[in-house]
């Protein structure tokens, strides 16, 4: 390779490095409150949330249950935000045809809590939350779905719209799941940016 070709691939190599860092640096997505970013390596910040759950079991039935709990939001010192659901109470759960013959009343358990997830900087979708378990059952403890996997979706100015399906091993149902969880702060709405 002659010395000039030798300068222009050195040249091109410094442009794209130059390039590629900036794009690594936006790649990464973190949390504020408000305008204020929560700090990189700092405690969690612990956020109530409001909302509801919309549950297809596919094939049978839609649930649908508010949703109250409590989110765990924090950035770590390198990467994008991270949160946790650390508590999730499902209630007033109404199905258009009971599923219970006994009882017209069905009940979804959140298991397996904390819920983890990551903000996603490389997707539109914004957050994954994964480990979700969900049981459906009758009022009388009778276990009829129990229900596994990721749900992902955008957050918004305050709010996470995680969705997905989750799957079930026997029957071999599937149940397409949304959950909106409104988050409350005093100080300003929740976003990532």
């Amino acid at each position: 390779m002659s010395s000039r070709a030798g300068r222009r691939v050195l040249g091109l190599s410094l442009v794209l490095c130059a390039l590629a860092v900036p794009a690594a640096a936006q790649a990464q997505l973190n949390w504020f409150r408000g305008e204020t970013e929560l700090a990189k390596g700092g405690p969690a910040l612990s956020v109530p949330s409001t909302g509801k759950i919309t549950i297809l079991i596919v094939g049978l039935r839609e649930i649908h249950c508010q949703a109250a709990g409590t989110e765990e939001l924090s950035n770590p010192a390198l990467g994008s935000g991270e949160d946790s659901l650390s508590k999730l109470k499902l209630s007033r759960c109404r199905i258009a045809h009971p599923l219970c013959p006994e009882s017209k009343s069905v009940e979804v358990l959140p298991l397996g809590l904390p819920w983890h997830s990551q903000l996603l900087a490389t997707s539109a979708e914004g957050d994954r939350l994964e480990g979700v378990k969900l049981e459906v059952r009758c009022k009388v403890g009778h276990t009829l779905h129990l229900f596994e996997g990721p749900l992902q979706g955008p957050v918004a100015k305050g709010s996470i719209e995680p969705q997905g399906s989750l799957g079930e091993a026997e029957p071999h149902r599937e149940a397409k799941v949304v959950l909106l969880e409104h988050l409350k702060s005093s100080r300003g709405k929740i976003t990532a940016r």
